[in-house]
């Protein structure tokens, strides 16, 4: 799944992933990729030379919780 920049900004990316992990289009293990121009893909398993230069943000669920918590911190 791919989830763009602007979208991640716009709505939030814990927003996105919890809609996708809703409707089954990402499972709960699966890993957030964060690219260098604010998107991220989100798979199962790293990606191929395309996406070389995105990082390992933590699987969804890490991902939404830790949103959470900052959210609720502030």
């Amino acid at each position: 799944m791919y989830i763009s920049a602007h979208t991640a900004y716009r709505d939030g990316i814990s927003s996105a992933l919890k809609a996708a992990l809703r409707t089954g289009i990402v499972d709960a293990n699966d890993i957030v990729w964060a690219g260098p121009s604010g998107d991220y893909v989100v798979g199962d398993e790293a990606y191929d030379e395309e996406y070389a230069d995105y990082s390992d943000s933590g699987s969804v669920q890490e991902f939404i919780y830790e949103s959470d918590a900052n959210t609720i911190d502030q």
